[in-house]
Parts: structure tokens; C-alpha cells; sequence
């Protein structure tokens, strides 16, 4: 199963070098689209995890983790539009999930930040997206995830 961590690495740090090289010639909307669908696709990734080994589950949040760390010291309005989009995909997931998910305590323990997770200046920032402008509130960022 370490394999399974390693390609789960590689793929976000190759996400996210791409990003990092070519950051000029990607609009502040786009990057916010990209990292909104990946924090979906991670997110359900998360939901899906059945690893069978504690160990590779505390490498695979970790990873996770350091991603995110390095996602907010690169570009903070994607940081924290990943983390809202995470967040709602988390509550949707726990729409539907009940008890038949199966999820391990080490797994509510870790997706508990995301639950909590607030935009930066929840009630009073605004965000642009090309020229649009948008709230950040749950209903329109919601609008925005799909």
C-alpha cells in the first residue's frame, strides 16, 4: 500500500509545481476554478480511502497536509476557496454517508478542520473572479462547486 501513498503524493506535489511554473499565465479565476474541483476530487478521494494500514493513512493526511501548507503560502485565494469547496464537499458527504461509510475515528478527526473552515473575513471580503464579484458566502460559493 505504500505505493498507493507514493503515486497520491506525486500527484498533488506535480499539481502543484505546474501551478507554481506557470502562475503568470493563469488568471486568478481559473486557478480558483482548478483548485475548487480539486479540493472535490481530493476530498472524495478522502471519503474513499481504505488503505488497511494506520501507517499509510497518517502518510496520506500528512502529504495532504503539506499540500494544503504549501497551496496557502503559494497563493492564499486559492488556498482558501480549495478549503471552502472541501468543506462543502465534506457536509454533502455527510448527507448521504451515515453509518454505512465505515470511516475511521482518524478520519473524523482529520476532516473535523475543514468542517470548521472559514473564508478569510467571512462576512465582509469579496473575491473577483474576472468581472464578476463575489460574496463569500456558503450559497454562492456553493453556486460555484457544482
Amino acid at each position: 500500500m505504500k505505493w498507493f501513498g507514493f503515486v497520491f503524493v506525486l500527484v498533488i506535489f506535480t499539481t502543484n509545481s505546474v501551478f507554481a511554473q506557470n502562475h503568470k499565465v493563469v488568471s486568478k479565476e481559473q486557478r480558483i476554478s482548478f483548485f475548487m474541483e480539486r479540493a472535490q476530487q481530493d476530498a472524495k478521494y478522502e471519503q474513499t480511502l481504505v488503505t488497511g494500514n494506520k501507517e499509510d493513512e497518517l502518510d496520506i493526511w500528512k502529504d495532504q497536509k503539506r499540500f494544503e501548507k504549501d497551496l496557502k503560502d503559494w497563493d492564499w485565494a486559492s488556498y482558501d476557496a480549495y478549503m471552502f469547496a472541501k468543506k462543502n464537499a465534506y457536509l454533502k458527504h455527510d448527507e448521504v454517508c451515515e453509518d454505512h461509510c465505515n470511516h475511521t475515528d482518524y478520519y473524523f478527526e482529520q476532516i473535523t478542520p475543514y468542517l470548521m473552515y472559514q473564508p478569510y473575513d467571512y462576512h465582509k471580503q469579496k473575491i473577483s473572479l474576472g468581472t464578476e464579484v463575489y460574496n463569500r458566502t456558503l450559497s454562492e460559493w456553493q453556486v460555484k462547486i457544482k
